[in-house]
């Protein structure tokens, strides 16, 4: 059986790696204040605010 194509994203000495197959969008952005029309929303601490970030999008775990 032939192995899924991978993306190893790589911090310091951190390894993640992902299958591309399930990688939706990968897209970058900027941490904001949480508002109710922002959409989507990551939690995240306040320390980071205007702090540019990657986020990755994948398919939901087990397809749902």
């Amino acid at each position: 059986m032939a192995r899924l194509p991978t993306i190893t994203l790589k911090i310091n000495k951190k390894e993640l790696k992902l299958e591309d197959s399930k990688v939706k969008q990968l897209f970058k952005s900027t941490v904001r204040p949480f508002s109710s029309s922002s959409g989507g929303y990551i939690p995240m601490a306040q320390e980071y605010n205007n702090h540019n970030v990657f986020v990755i999008v994948m398919d939901k775990k087990n397809g749902k």
